[in-house]
């Protein structure tokens, strides 16, 4: 805080203006800092999956699809790990 910084600097001698814009440098770094965090919550937030895109098997999102002769997808992994 500022009474550390005056300690450390050994200058009890900031004017009134050097304090309001540290201040003022503070609340924008904060204010940006916010700006910054709320903009990587919308990226992380979750998102559905459509269901064209899940296996049928892992109801997971579908990595390497493979279509059957039969005409339904599955995830290859999927496919191979039902057959060992």
């Amino acid at each position: 805080n500022l009474e550390d910084y005056r300690e450390k600097q050994g200058d009890d001698n900031l004017s009134d203006s050097d304090i309001s814009k540290i201040k003022t440098k503070h609340d924008k770094y904060l204010t940006d800092m916010d700006e910054l965090f709320s903009q990587v919550d919308e990226k992380r937030k979750k998102r559905e999956i459509p269901d064209y895109l899940c296996g049928k098997i892992s109801f997971e999102l579908m990595r390497e699809p493979c279509i059957t002769p039969s005409g339904i997808t599955y995830d290859r992994k999927d496919i191979e790990e039902h057959l060992q």
